[in-house]
């Protein structure tokens, strides 16, 4: 039981033994003493009486000081909520400057090499392969040593400091083909399920108007010049009001 039940509780009983003792002065036709150490009756509802408002005054300051904790964890997880939120969006942003790189050997000799030399070798890939002759910069390259080797080795995430930079990689990637490397987008989960979602109305599309032209940004789904996301908060596909015309429109600004 919580402190203020407690106190309602003391004041229900203070209540109901005023109303006894007003019953006692009603039915007793004399002045005779009730057993309450030589008081009247008089005496005892003035002090229950005065008992009764310092409990009321106690409720009220538990009351108040509850009201404060209470108003100060909302005030304090809501900018903690904010954060989070402001944390996970940056973070999912992340994803989409992100890339899975199989079939880059690793070191035979060691079973973990060194972040310089993974990065040498995505470097060699881009630069030898991908003719990208310019300085690549990048947030993070990581082998993932977690999980089956594919191709042969373990993969590699790679996450571009510049979204066209990505981008170029992926329209070059047929050119790997000959080097047995594959290279496909580094999707966070909810994207994936956003995803998802858009392959049905892809499908539906291809089924019924064969002519479009179909195509995924992200997590974003690209019909001709109309760009369609997947609303999580409505569990609604939906159509953006901007369009894209051209290979150059950054879908990050949708």
């Amino acid at each position: 039981m919580t402190n203020t039940e407690s106190l309602l509780k003391m004041i229900e009983d203070q209540q109901r033994q005023i109303n006894e003792l007003k019953n006692l002065m009603i039915n007793k036709k004399d002045d005779t003493k009730i057993p309450d150490k030589g008081r009247n009756e008089a005496d005892v509802i003035k002090d229950l009486r005065k008992e009764i408002e310092e409990l009321r005054t106690d409720l009220r300051c538990v009351e108040s000081l509850y009201n404060d904790v209470q108003g100060q964890y909302n005030f304090f997880f809501s900018k903690i909520y904010l954060k989070m939120n402001d944390r996970l969006y940056d973070v999912d942003r992340s994803w989409q400057n992100s890339l899975l790189l199989y079939g880059i050997k690793q070191d035979s000799n060691c079973a973990y090499e060194s972040p310089d030399c993974t990065i040498a070798k995505v470097r060699e890939v881009l630069q030898q392969d991908l003719n990208m002759r310019r300085d690549i910069q990048f947030f993070r390259v990581t082998r993932i040593y977690t999980g089956p080797d594919f191709l042969g080795s373990k993969p590699i995430s790679v996450c571009f400091v510049k979204w066209a930079d990505k981008e170029e990689v992926i329209r070059k990637k047929n050119m790997l083909k000959n080097k047995n490397i594959q290279v496909e987008e580094d999707m966070s989960k909810a994207a994936k399920l956003r995803r998802k979602q858009l392959e049905k109305l892809m499908k539906a599309v291809k089924s019924q108007l064969p002519e479009k032209k179909c195509y995924f940004k992200y997590d974003k789904l690209i019909v001709d010049t109309d760009v369609y996301i997947y609303n999580e908060m409505t569990s609604q596909i939906e159509r953006l009001p901007k369009k894209i015309f051209g290979s150059q429109t950054n879908l990050q600004e949708f």
